[in-house]
């Protein structure tokens, strides 16, 4: 953990293979009492992912579940508990 000059303090979490990403985010928030999380950059591979397509809309929220392994090398995704 480290703090910059603005106040951002910067956590790095290693999710180990097999483990639910999603379950493994919570738990480090929850446990840390984290109030404004974001993911800054992440690498790594998957096995599954469920997607919400870029151009979905309130009433046409397309999702797409994929099911094979996956590199990730510079993904800058967006997660909130």
């Amino acid at each position: 953990m480290a703090t910059g000059p603005s106040g951002l303090t910067i956590h790095a979490l290693r999710v180990g293979p097999g483990q639910e990403l999603l379950g493994a985010l919570t738990s480090f928030v929850e446990e840390r009492k984290l109030r404004a999380p974001f993911v800054v950059t992440c690498v790594g591979s998957v096995t599954k992912a469920t997607l919400r397509l870029a151009n979905s809309t309130a009433g046409n929220n397309e999702v797409i579940h994929l099911q094979e392994r996956f590199s990730d090398k510079t993904s800058l995704p967006r997660w909130a508990p």
